[in-house]
């Protein structure tokens, strides 16, 4: 999961991520009212957003469709290395506020069975499910599922994948289901949450090395 401390204390020793900045879909919600993704910045610099060499574009495409049926677009701010950005339909409820997540309205009006795209300056880095495919009711695979779950991006996955998938299970795991009337009630843990990179090797050897320098004192 995304909140591991320590590995998170490891991790501030050295960021592993790509050498450029890159936009990855890191969480994904879809119940009814609740439709709503994360993005996590998993390069080393920060990306500020302007209309036109770096215009955040989020795309949903309805029913199969090859052209979007909605697109966010996000014209200024930025993101820094290794944060996250939430973007959500929360005009007509309070469910994400609620939840205490910071998010930027989204009006998405994405199904488990649509699929979702980002687009930085014009070049796909991401993208949920598969372009110009109707699943039938969803996505879904190694019990995740685009509809009616909330998911996130597993450990160690840096990159996105612009070219879609058909199993959801190859990149993201299970967090919830029914996250909107959940036994427990709205369920979107994770969400806000950045994803921890993983200690690159070298990291590792290091910090054993140091070890068997102390024992050896």
């Amino acid at each position: 999961m995304k909140k591991s401390l320590l590995v998170a204390a490891i991790a501030n020793l050295a960021w592993v991520g790509p050498a450029q900045s890159a936009l990855v879909f890191s969480q994904y919600a879809e119940d009814g009212d609740i439709k709503g993704v994360e993005i996590w910045n998993s390069g080393a610099t920060t990306i500020t957003f302007n209309a036109t060499t770096n215009l955040l574009q989020i795309s949903n495409y309805n029913n199969g469709s090859t052209t979007p049926t909605y697109t966010f677009e996000k014209n200024s701010g930025s993101i820094t290395a290794g944060q996250v950005l939430v973007f959500a339909d929360g005009s007509n409820n309070s469910i994400w506020s609620d939840s205490g997540i910071t998010f930027e309205e989204a009006n998405f009006s994405f199904n488990g069975d649509d699929a979702l795209t980002i687009r930085l300056g014009g070049v796909v880095t991401d993208m949920i499910g598969l372009v110009g495919t109707d699943p039938g009711n969803s996505w879904t695979g190694g019990g995740v599922d685009t509809r009616d779950q909330n998911i996130e991006l597993k450990g160690g996955i840096t990159n996105g994948d612009a070219d879609g998938w058909t199993d959801p299970s190859e990149r993201f795991v299970f967090v919830a289901q029914n996250p909107l009337d959940s036994a427990t009630g709205t369920n979107l843990a994770g969400f806000g949450v950045a994803p921890v990179p993983e200690p690159s090797v070298a990291l590792l050897g290091g910090l054993g090395l140091m070890g068997l320098l102390r024992r050896r004192r």
